[in-house]
C-alpha cells in the first residue's frame, strides 16, 4: 500500500511513439510530391518519336499538376507514410537513448 512514482519511460517510449508518428506526417506529406516527381523521371522512357516526356524537374511538376491535378502530387500518401513512419520513430528513439547516454556518460567523469 505505498505510493509508486509512474513509470517514466513507458510515458516517454508514448510521447516517443507520438511524435514519431505526427514527424511520419508531416514528413510524408512535405516530401512525397517531390519523390513522386523524382520517381516520374527516373522512370521516364522516350516516346514513339525518340522525345523524352519531362525535359527537367520543373517541367515534369508542371505537366504532372496538369494532367493529374494537384492533388496527384500525393498519390501514395499512406503507402509512403507507412515506411517513413517507421523511420522517424527509429531515428527519435535512437536519438533520445544517445542523449541520455552521453548526458550520463559525461557526469560520471
Amino acid at each position: 500500500d505505498h505510493w509508486q512514482a509512474p513509470c517514466v519511460l513507458d510515458l516517454e517510449i508514448w510521447l516517443i511513439f507520438s511524435a514519431s508518428a505526427v514527424s511520419g506526417v508531416v514528413g510524408s506529406v512535405m516530401c512525397l510530391p517531390f519523390d513522386n516527381i523524382k520517381t516520374k523521371l527516373q522512370r521516364m522512357k522516350a516516346g514513339p518519336d525518340g522525345k523524352m516526356p519531362y525535359k527537367n524537374l520543373l517541367d515534369c511538376f508542371l505537366k504532372s499538376v496538369k494532367n493529374e491535378g494537384v492533388a496527384g502530387l500525393w498519390v501514395g500518401l499512406p503507402t509512403f507514410y507507412f515506411r517513413v513512419a517507421p523511420h522517424a520513430g527509429i531515428t527519435l528513439l535512437v536519438q533520445d537513448y544517445l542523449t541520455d547516454f552521453v548526458k550520463r556518460a559525461r557526469g560520471k567523469h
